[in-house]
């Protein structure tokens, strides 16, 4: 069984550190298959760990899920408007997946995000809305993943 909590730092920096690099680096291999060119994720991650209290409380939240003391999945969260948060680094490990971990992550973000007065939440190339406490459901593409 998993423990989803929120990540501390600076003692979580390592866990939460390899967790965002596989995550984009699994997205980078996508678009080096696609499109024949990388980003930079080791420098995407060093910057985020650096400003890394966008995704503390209480304009965010950055979420661990752990399994017998190892950081298997994240998920952050931050404000990026009024009643508006936004979904960042989701990502659950290979072998700890279709166990409901992202689900959990995900709940935990929308009730954090509901208590802060958030009624939006944009994950990229989607914005999702939500309504007493029923599920978030896509309403249309949001303006900054149109082309």
């Amino acid at each position: 069984m998993a423990e989803v909590r929120q990540a501390e730092m600076p003692r979580d920096r390592e866990s939460v550190g390899q967790l965002w690099l596989d995550y984009l680096t699994w997205g980078n291999d996508g678009l080096e298959a696609r499109h024949g060119f990388r980003l930079p994720v080791g420098e995407t991650v060093e910057g985020d760990l650096a400003a890394v209290e966008k995704f503390q409380p209480p304009k965010g939240r950055l979420l661990l899920a752990v399994v017998n003391g190892e950081a298997v999945a994240t998920a952050s969260m931050q404000r990026i408007g009024p009643g508006t948060a936004e979904v960042k680094r989701m990502y659950v490990v290979p072998a700890h997946r279709r166990a409901g971990l992202g689900r959990e992550l995900l709940d935990e973000l929308i009730t954090a995000a509901r208590a802060g007065g958030c009624y939006a939440r944009r994950w990229p190339g989607f914005t999702w809305y939500w309504l007493r406490g029923s599920r978030p459901h896509r309403v249309r593409p949001s303006r900054s993943s149109r082309g």
